[in-house]
C-alpha cells in the first residue's frame, strides 16, 4: 500500500545542498552582518539626532516613509539570519520554513532596493570614506554600500533555501504545479512591493524635483507653470517648495531631479552644491519659493509649520530648522516658533453709551518650553479707530509702564536692547490703522512673560434681522501670531459699562481670540438709532448715519480673491453680495471680477440670474492654489477711474495676502494718479489669522481702508460695502469734514462721529476715551497728509504731527511704546521722563531750560571736602 501524498511528504529525506549548508556554517558572514547591523543603527541615530548630512548636503531621512525603509534594512538583515540559522527561533518554526523564507526573500529585494538607492546617494563621498576610515563617519559613509554587499549574499542563499523547499516533495505532478504557483504569486508579489518602493523612494522624489524647478523658473500663470503645478498637487509635492522657502535641503531625489533640468542625472547632483562652497543654489531660490509655495497651495509659508524630518532636527549642530533668530525684532510677524504659546490671557472692556466709546486692557501671558530665549509677535487686531494708550511689562514681578516715542527712536531701543544685549523690552507698534504689532523678548527659555496692552475704540452701530438697531462691543482679536494658541484653552472677558454694571464675563476658547463674538451694549439714551446732528460729549456731534446706504448712486467694483482660502466662504459670500445688489441707491451700478480672470470685468445687470452668475463665476476659479492680487486691484482701479459714471469704490474681499507675493507698482501708480477724484479701495479679510499684507501695505494712502470679516460674522460684507459706499461719497460732497475731523479714523468717519479737536485735548477732558481718539484722529490725519509729501517736508510733517500722541501715550503711525529696564537704557535711547513728556520724538531738541538736577551723593561729599578747604585757606590768610 502505497503513502498519500501529505504522508510522504512529511517522512521522504530532504535533498542536502552542500554549498547552501557550507555557506550556512559561514560564521564570517554573521560576523559582518552583526558588525553592519550595529554600524546602521548608529548612522540612522546620529543623522537623527545631528542631522548633519541634512545641514550640509541632502536630507536623507525627510519623512517618515523614507525612514521607515531604512529601518526595514536593518530589520531584514537580522531577520535573514534567523532564517537561514541552523536552530531557527520558535517564531519562524511556527511560521514555517518555506513561509518565512517567502517573507525573507520579498523583503530582502525591497530592502536591496533600499540600501541600492542609499550607496548610489553617497558615491560622491566615497572617495573623502577612504581619508575618514580612521574616524567613525568615514566608517559610517560605507554602511549603505556594506548593507547592500550583505542583502546580495543572503538573497542568494534564501533563492537556494526556496529551491531545496520546493524539491523536498518528490511526487512530480501536483507539488510541481504547486512550486510553480507558490513562485509566480512571489515573483508577482515581490515586483509590485519593490515597483511601489521604487516610485515613493526614487521616482516621485525625482519628478518632485523636475516639476518644483519648472514651477520656480516658469513666468506666473503661464501653461509651463500650471502644468507644473498640476503634476504637483497630484504627486503632493508642495513639501518641496516649502524646503526651499524655510533654506531646507531637500531629499536627495529632489535634488537630483532639481538639478538634472540643467546638470543631468549624475550622482553628485543630488547634493546642494555648486561649486562655489556653501550656501548654495537651494537658498538662493528661497524667495522666488515662498511665492510659489503661495501660488501652488493659497497658503502662505509663514503660516505654515516648519518642516522637519521624523526626528525633530536641531541637534548637536543646530540643524537647518533652528527657528531663525534673525527674525528677532523685525517688522512682520513672522513664522511659527515651537514650543512658544499663550499661556494665560484676561481682558478688562468697558463700554461708555453716551459717547459711543470703549476701554479695554488685555493681559497676556507666554510661556516658552523650549531650551532658548524666544521673541513673541501678534498681530492685533483692533475695533475700527481703535488706538492703543497703554503699555506695560512684568519685570521681576513689577509691572513697568512703557515710554512713548518716535517710531524710529523707539524701535531702535528695542533693537538695541532685544538684539544686541538680549534683554527684556516690550515694543508696540502701528504699522497700520487698526493693527497693532506687539514684540517682547525674551520669552525665557522653560519660563514666562506677562504684559498688558490699553485699548480705545469706538462703539459701532449694527442693524439685526428684525430691523432694529443697537451699540455693538467688539473685542480686539488676534491676526497672524508666531506663537501656539491651544484650541481648547480657556480664556476670560470681564465686560462692563459705565453707569450700567456688569455686562457680565465671557469664557473664551482659542479659537475666540482669532474670531470673538459681538455682544450688544445696553445704552443710557432713549434713541435706538443714530441720528444726524446727535451730541455725544462736549464737542463731540454725529455727522453720519452707517446704518443705511448713501441715497445718491455709486458704482462698486468687487475684486473677488480667487485663491484656495475662499472657497469655504462662496456661499456667505453670494448671499451677502446678493444682499447688497438689492440695497443699492437707484442708478447705481456693480462690477465683478475675480483676480484669476480679472482683465474680465463684468458688468451686474438688474436682468441677470444673480443666484446662478455668482455660482458660475466663483466656480470658474476652481480655487486652486493662489492668486496674486496685485493685477487684478490695479486693473480695477484704471477701468472704476475710466467707466466710472457715479462716485466709485473698490471691494477687494480676500482671504490670505502674504508679503512676498505681490509687487504693488502699478497699483500705487494707480492710487497716486488724481487721488482726489480717484475710487476709495476698501480691503476686507474674510480669514482669521491670515495676513493682511496687501491691504497692510498700501494703508499710507488716503482713501484706502483695511476691514475684517470674519466667519460667522453676520452682515459684515454688507456692512463694508456701506463703509465702501459712504467712501465713494465722501470724496464727491463738501462736509463739515474739512473744518473738523472724525472719531475715530480719517473720512469717513468709522464712528459717523465728528469732532472738535480744540475743545477734546483741553486738560479737563484730555484723560477721556473720545478725547484719545481725537487725538489719534489727528494724527492720523497728519500721517495720512505726510505719505502725499516728499522728503524733507513729509518728516518734518510727522514729527509735528507725532509729538502730541507721543505725550499723550498713545500708539499711533507716528507714536510707539517700548518698555525697557532700567532708566539708564530710557537715557540712552532718549526717551527718559522729561524729554518724552515734552518733546516726544528723537528730532525733537531736548529742553534746557529750568532742569534742576539732583547731585549724586558722592558729588556732595567732594563739594563738602572742597568747601573745607577753601575755608581753611581763607582762615590762614587772615591770621597771615
Amino acid at each position: 500500500m502505497s503513502a498519500s501524498p501529505g504522508s510522504t511528504a512529511s517522512t521522504a529525506p530532504r535533498p542536502i545542498d552542500i554549498s547552501y549548508q557550507d555557506y550556512r556554517r559561514n560564521r564570517r558572514r554573521r560576523d559582518w552582518v552583526i558588525c553592519a547591523l550595529i554600524l546602521s543603527l548608529l548612522a540612522i541615530f546620529l543623522e537623527g539626532v545631528t542631522h548633519i548630512c541634512a545641514s550640509s548636503f541632502f536630507d536623507p531621512m525627510p519623512d517618515l516613509a523614507t525612514s521607515l525603509a531604512y529601518g526595514l534594512v536593518v530589520a531584514t538583515l537580522w531577520f535573514n539570519e534567523r532564517v537561514l540559522a541552523d536552530d531557527p527561533p520558535r517564531f519562524i518554526q511556527r511560521l514555517g520554513q518555506k513561509r518565512a523564507t517567502a517573507v525573507a526573500i520579498a523583503a530582502t529585494v525591497v530592502s536591496l532596493i533600499v540600501a541600492a538607492m542609499a550607496a548610489f546617494m553617497f558615491i560622491p563621498l566615497l572617495p573623502f570614506a577612504l581619508f575618514l576610515l580612521m574616524m567613525v563617519i568615514g566608517v559610517l559613509l560605507l554602511v549603505p554600500l556594506l548593507d547592500t554587499i550583505l542583502l546580495i549574499i543572503q538573497l542568494r542563499t534564501l533563492l537556494a533555501l526556496w529551491r531545496t523547499d520546493q524539491t523536498a516533495v518528490p511526487d512530480g505532478a501536483v507539488p510541481t504545479a504547486v512550486s510553480r504557483t507558490n513562485s509566480r504569486r512571489l515573483v508577482v508579489g515581490t515586483s509590485i512591493i519593490s515597483a511601489a518602493a521604487v516610485f515613493w523612494l526614487v521616482a516621485r522624489p525625482t519628478l518632485i524635483g523636475q516639476y518644483t524647478a519648472q514651477g520656480l523658473r516658469a513666468p506666473d500663470a503661464s501653461f509651463e507653470q500650471k502644468r507644473a503645478f498640476r503634476v504637483l498637487r497630484f504627486l503632493k509635492g508642495e513639501g518641496t517648495l516649502l524646503d526651499l522657502a524655510y533654506k531646507r535641503n531637500p531629499p536627495y531625489w529632489v535634488c537630483l531631479g532639481y538639478n538634472a533640468v540643467d546638470r543631468g542625472f549624475w550622482p553628485w547632483n543630488g547634493y546642494n552644491w555648486d561649486g562655489d562652497g556653501f550656501p548654495t543654489s537651494f537658498s538662493k531660490d528661497s524667495d522666488k519659493a515662498r511665492r510659489t509655495y503661495f501660488l501652488l497651495t493659497g497658503t502662505p509659508f509663514e503660516s505654515e509649520p516648519r518642516p522637519t524630518s521624523l526626528i525633530r532636527q536641531g541637534g548637536l549642530f543646530g540643524g537647518p530648522d533652528d527657528v531663525a533668530v534673525e527674525e528677532t525684532g523685525g517688522y512682520v510677524v513672522g513664522r511659527p516658533v515651537p514650543d512658544l504659546s499663550l499661556a494665560q490671557s484676561e481682558m478688562h472692556a468697558t463700554a461708555d453709551p453716551r459717547s459711543e466709546t470703549a476701554k479695554y486692557e488685555w493681559t497676556m501671558t507666554f510661556r516658552n518650553d523650549s531650551s532658548q530665549p524666544q521673541e513673541a509677535r501678534a498681530d492685533v487686531l483692533l475695533p475700527h479707530g481703535g488706538v492703543g494708550h497703554a503699555v506695560s511689562l512684568w519685570i521681576n514681578g513689577v509691572e513697568q509702564q512703557a515710554r512713548f516715542g518716535s517710531p524710529q527712536k523707539v524701535r531702535a531701543a528695542y533693537q538695541e536692547i532685544a538684539v544686541v544685549q538680549r534683554r527684556d523690552p516690550l515694543l508696540v507698534t502701528m504699522p497700520a490703522p487698526d493693527h497693532l504689532l506687539v514684540q517682547c523678548f525674551p520669552v525665557p527659555a522653560k519660563g514666562e512673560m506677562k504684559i498688558k496692552i490699553g485699548i480705545t475704540a469706538p462703539l459701532r452701530w449694527q442693524t439685526s434681522n428684525s430691523g432694529e438697531s443697537g451699540l455693538i462691543f467688539d473685542l480686539p482679536a488676534f491676526g497672524p501670531v508666531n506663537f501656539g494658541v491651544q484650541r481648547n484653552s480657556v480664556y476670560h472677558a470681564l465686560l462692563h459699562t459705565n453707569g450700567s454694571g456688569s455686562l457680565g464675563s465671557l469664557t473664551l476658547k482659542g479659537d475666540d481670540l482669532f474670531n470673538p463674538p459681538h455682544l450688544g451694549v445696553g445704552s443710557n439714551s432713549e434713541r435706538r438709532s443714530p441720528s444726524i446732528g446727535d451730541r455725544l460729549a462736549p464737542g463731540v456731534v454725529r455727522d453720519t448715519d452707517l446704518l443705511s446706504y448713501p441715497t445718491q448712486p455709486v458704482d462698486l467694483t468687487i475684486v473677488l480673491d480667487a485663491s484656495a482660502g475662499v472657497e469655504h466662504l462662496r456661499d456667505s459670500i453670494d448671499k451677502e453680495l446678493i444682499s447688497v445688489k438689492r440695497s443699492l441707491p437707484k442708478g447705481s451700478r456693480l462690477r465683478f471680477c475675480d483676480t484669476a480672470n480679472y482683465h474680465r470685468v463684468t458688468l451686474w445687470r438688474d436682468t441677470d440670474s444673480a443666484q446662478l452668475y455668482l455660482y458660475g463665476r466663483l466656480a470658474s476659479s476652481r480655487f486652486k492654489g493662489g492668486t496674486d492680487p496685485a493685477a487684478a486691484l490695479a486693473y480695477a482701479l484704471k477701468v472704476a477711474r475710466r467707466e466710472s459714471k457715479n462716485p466709485s469704490a473698490i471691494i477687494f474681499l480676500h482671504a490670505a495676502s502674504p508679503i512676498n507675493v505681490s509687487d504693488l507698482a502699478e497699483v500705487r501708480k494707480e492710487l497716486r494718479s488724481r487721488p482726489d477724484n480717484g475710487p476709495a479701495l476698501v480691503g476686507v479679510q474674510l480669514a482669521p489669522r491670515a495676513q493682511d499684507a496687501v491691504m497692510m501695505d498700501l494703508a499710507g494712502f488716503d482713501r484706502v481702508y483695511a476691514r475684517r470679516a470674519l466667519p460667522g460674522d453676520s452682515g459684515a460684507i454688507a456692512e463694508a460695502v456701506r463703509f465702501a459706499c459712504q467712501s465713494a461719497v465722501s470724496g464727491a460732497v463738501t462736509s463739515t469734514a474739512n473744518a473738523k475731523q472724525p472719531l475715530g479714523g480719517h473720512t469717513p468717519a468709522v464712528g459717523g462721529v465728528l469732532i472738535e479737536p480744540a475743545v477734546a485735548v483741553t486738560s479737563a477732558n484730555r484723560g477721556t476715551a473720545w478725547a484719545r481718539l481725537a487725538q489719534a484722529t489727528q494724527t492720523m490725519a497728519g500721517w495720512y497728509e505726510s505719505n502725499t509729501l516728499a522728503d524733507p517736508k513729509a518728516l518734518d510733517l510727522r514729527i509735528e504731527a507725532g509729538r502730541p500722541a507721543a505725550k499723550a501715550r498713545l500708539v499711533t503711525p507716528l507714536s510707539s511704546a517700548v518698555v525697557l529696564e532700567t532708566k539708564e537704557q530710557y537715557k540712552k535711547a532718549g526717551l527718559d521722563e522729561e524729554e518724552n513728556a515734552s518733546e516726544g520724538d528723537k528730532d525733537a531738541k531736548p529742553k534746557t531750560d529750568n532742569i534742576s538736577a539732583s547731585p549724586e551723593p558722592g558729588s556732595l561729599l567732594l563739594f563738602g571736602i572742597g568747601l573745607a578747604a577753601a575755608a581753611r585757606v581763607w582762615c590762614r590768610r587772615r591770621r597771615l
